[in-house]
């Protein structure tokens, strides 16, 4: 990852919250410099490599890579979370696997689908934006992937 760090936030876009229907900056509402417990920035570019590697057993051996993307933890009927990773399981199956972060003004949803090998990253700069784009997103995937089984696709 070539371009993610915790750097100074003065030299990233900035982030953007809805105050009393106005708009404001996020730089009062964040540390100058992420640390340990977030702040990080990242590229989409970035995500896309982190997933490539994770899921080609680069980062880690097979062995690991299997026990982090295991569901260890039920948040809801359909969301797991496993080592740092949540996981979608819809249809007795892993739909999705994705990795998300946010401050004030500021959001991050990354996932890999497995069935198909693609990958979405959603970046924003306004708050409560990636998650419901990624959510959409995964409608509509999951929309085409029923219709592929049942042979009726729109198309």
């Amino acid at each position: 990852m070539e371009n993610s760090a915790n750097v100074r936030f003065y030299v990233t876009a900035h982030g953007y919250i809805e105050n009393d229907g106005a708009w404001k900056t996020n730089i009062y509402s964040i540390p100058v410099i992420g640390g340990g417990d977030g702040g990080a920035f990242t590229t989409g570019h970035d995500m896309d490599r982190f997933w490539g590697a994770l899921m080609e057993c680069r980062l880690l051996s097979r062995e690991y890579t299997e026990m982090l993307l295991a569901p260890r933890i039920q948040h809801n009927e359909y969301i797991h979370y496993g080592y740092g990773i949540w996981i979608v399981i819809m249809q007795q199956r892993i739909f999705k696997y994705f990795v998300m972060g946010s401050d004030p003004g500021v959001e991050m949803h990354s996932s890999m689908y497995p069935k198909t090998g693609m990958r979405a990253h959603i970046l924003a700069n306004v708050e409560h934006s990636a998650g419901t784009i990624s959510r959409r997103l995964d409608e509509v995937i999951l929309s085409s992937e029923n219709e592929e089984h049942t042979g009726q696709s729109q198309l």
